[in-house]
């Protein structure tokens, strides 16, 4: 949009996965040359068929861009077998870094089709940082302190794996999920991410106002959700350094939370 590209956008109900038949039948209607998709909507928890909707954006000679930032190390990924063309990531999710990195991975046949590319503008242009990386360098100064940081953390990756630290990520959120109804909380999407749970709240309780209480009677912040479901969701990450004692101590606090929240007329039943 921000480059006046044409493109044609789906919208769906918040919660919900895609439809991979969907897209098959917008590109079968017309004439794209990009499918970019997220790997997990944060806003939702919602996690999306990638292997599926690869498959078809293949089948469709469509370059399959996906935006991975907080899939990749808290989710399966596999970029070769599921197709995917360009993958977008970031140091402050499951990478478990502050902000301040972005990373682009490009396939061969991403790479063929950006020689054939008009650049459109300094900072996202591709070729620059290409032509950069092929003499060791990079077209402006990098953020030296996050690089450091990001050396140790892909050893630690290394060192522990990461198939074993994808299954840390669904361990710990299968652990907190377990819990939500003891708590009379349910998770919101039908497909979560490993790396986060969006909570539905019910009962009447309302999920910004419990979120402003964890954090100014329990010195927990969990994540607010945006737009129409302000009042009804939260979010928790199962991200970075968490164990399972940081999960009994949230539940507990939830919970106490949770039970000043109660409209008097439930309480007294």
């Amino acid at each position: 949009r921000a480059n006046g590209l044409p493109f044609e956008e789906i919208q769906l109900a918040s919660g919900t996965t895609v439809d991979p038949g969907d897209i098959e039948a917008r590109l079968m209607g017309g004439s794209f040359d990009v499918l970019l998709i997220n790997g997990h909507e944060t806003s939702t928890g919602v996690l999306y068929d990638l292997p599926a909707i690869g498959e078809i954006a293949r089948r469709h000679n469509a370059l399959f861009i996906v935006d991975a930032i907080s899939t990749v190390g808290a989710d399966e990924f596999q970029m070769d077998d599921w197709g995917i063309d360009v993958a977008i990531l970031s140091s402050q999710k499951a990478l478990a870094l502050p902000p301040g990195l972005s990373f682009v991975a490009l396939n061969q046949r991403a790479l063929d089709r950006l020689d054939s590319a008009s650049s459109s503008g300094i900072y996202f242009d591709l070729k620059t940082y290409l032509k950069n990386q092929a003499r060791g360098q990079m077209p402006y100064t990098p953020a030296i302190s996050l690089f450091l940081m990001l050396h140790e953390r892909l050893n630690q990756m290394r060192r522990v794996g990461l198939d074993q630290g994808i299954e840390r990520h669904a361990q710990l959120a299968k652990y907190f999920r377990d819990q939500l109804d003891d708590l009379s909380l349910q998770v919101f999407p039908l497909y979560p991410s490993n790396a986060m749970t969006a909570v539905r709240c019910a009962n009447g309780i309302n999920a910004r106002e419990l979120v402003r209480r964890l954090e100014t009677q329990h010195s927990i912040y969990v994540a607010p959700n945006p737009g129409e479901l302000e009042t009804r969701v939260f979010r928790v990450s199962h991200m970075g350094d968490q164990h399972d004692e940081d999960v009994d101590g949230l539940c507990i606090a939830l919970r106490s939370t949770i039970d000043s929240l109660r409209p008097v007329r439930e309480m007294s039943q």
